[in-house]
């Protein structure tokens, strides 16, 4: 990675190199910004993520002209549902299997390619405010620490970003009863190509889409007390799987799930934070807030979250104002939080297997309202 940089003095300062981060560098040096984009993790790295994305987020990256990190990438046009005692296929808008280790390293190289500097691994300290000028950050790279300021710095660090928590304005609020969560790749070559599939337990959902022809992604959404009473991850995840029918085509994951299998995972990851800007500060992205997603939603909203927030910056210019704030605020709530609805219904059915199978039923019988619901999330 680049070496530290020789200016200390930035437009924009953006904490967290995800789909937020790296689009919002990449948007704003194509503008001439002087972006200096840091994560804490050495590139190209892991991250827990279902591993979709929607057709909406398809859409964000050709407006930013970023369509290029989707290269190669399997597309999706299918949603099967499946719980103990019911199942429904749905096609949907299409959308398209990413592995995120690439996909991320794909978006820092199109912000660098930009303009934009970009520090990992980095470790980024935020200095108390001490002029209206801007802020200031410590930043530890290689051993060596500095200091830079800029009068805007994005947070970008996710659900579990550490980078605001002495703001008090910016307190993370956790949902009560958060799921983890946790992701994996199994040997498989059966589980159909081009289909997302989720199954739904008692105490959790998984969701699976192929990035190879070998290599199946799963990602899932556990009850932490259920998990841990379980003894682990893998025995609850292949209880999830073992209470579809034996002739079931995806009976046979629960065999590839041990006590040796390798997992990423998250805190409880549902929640919002107290306020979205403040001294500075805009948060973007997960940073904001998440809501469990379903089809690739996630990246969508981040990408979103990115690209107005990129839009704002350039009409208002590099410098904050409480009136910046204010507006950043709006756009987060209605251009976001208006667009995470749907799954913050759906959420508690799905954590509810009998919920689960009725509206399976419904969808099956009515199934122009299922095609709706799925159409809605995906844009």
């Amino acid at each position: 990675m680049a070496a530290a940089p020789a200016d200390q003095s930035w437009d924009v300062l953006i904490v967290g190199a995800g789909p937020a981060g790296s689009t919002a560098a990449a948007l704003l040096a194509q503008q001439k910004w002087r972006v200096l984009l840091v994560d804490k993790m050495p590139f190209p790295r892991p991250k827990v993520c279902g591993g979709c994305l929607n057709a909406a987020a398809i859409g964000l990256l050709h407006q930013a002209g970023l369509a290029a990190v989707l290269a190669e990438a399997p597309a999706l046009t299918h949603l099967e549902i499946h719980s103990a005692s019911a199942h429904i296929a749905l096609p949907i808008p299409p959308g398209m299997a990413v592995e995120r280790r690439l996909f991320d390293a794909r978006l820092v190289a199109a912000a660098q390619e930009r303009g934009a500097h970009f520090l990992a691994p980095c470790q980024a300290q935020l200095l108390p405010a001490t002029s209206a000028a801007g802020r200031e950050i410590l930043l530890t790279h290689h051993g060596t620490s500095f200091r830079c300021t800029a009068p805007l710095i994005l947070a970008c660090d996710g659900v579990a970003g550490s980078f605001l928590r002495h703001e008090s304005w910016a307190r993370w609020q956790p949902a009560p009863h958060s799921a983890i969560g946790l992701a994996t790749t199994l040997p498989d070559d059966a589980f159909p190509a081009h289909t997302i599939g989720m199954i739904v337990g008692t105490r959790g959902y998984v969701g699976l889409v192929r990035h190879s022809p070998s290599v199946l992604h799963l990602g899932a959404a556990l009850d932490p007390a259920a998990c841990r009473r379980c003894g682990g991850p893998a025995r609850l995840l292949a209880e999830i799987l073992s209470a579809l029918p034996t002739t079931h085509p995806l009976g046979h994951l629960a065999a590839h799930l041990s006590a040796a299998t390798a997992f990423l995972g998250t805190p409880p990851f549902t929640g919002r934070r107290r306020s979205v800007a403040g001294a500075h500060i805009l948060a973007v992205g997960d940073a904001c807030g998440y809501v469990e997603p379903f089809t690739g939603e996630g990246i969508a909203w981040a990408l979103r979250g990115a690209t107005q927030v990129a839009a704002l910056l350039t009409r208002h210019g590099p410098h904050y104002s409480p009136a910046l704030a204010a507006a950043w605020k709006h756009i987060q709530h209605t251009q976001i939080v208006h667009r995470q609805r749907w799954c913050r219904r759906l959420r508690p059915i799905v954590r509810r297997p009998p919920l689960t199978a009725i509206s399976l039923a419904v969808a099956r019988r009515v199934p122009w309202l299922a095609t709706m619901i799925v159409r809605r999330i995906n844009t």
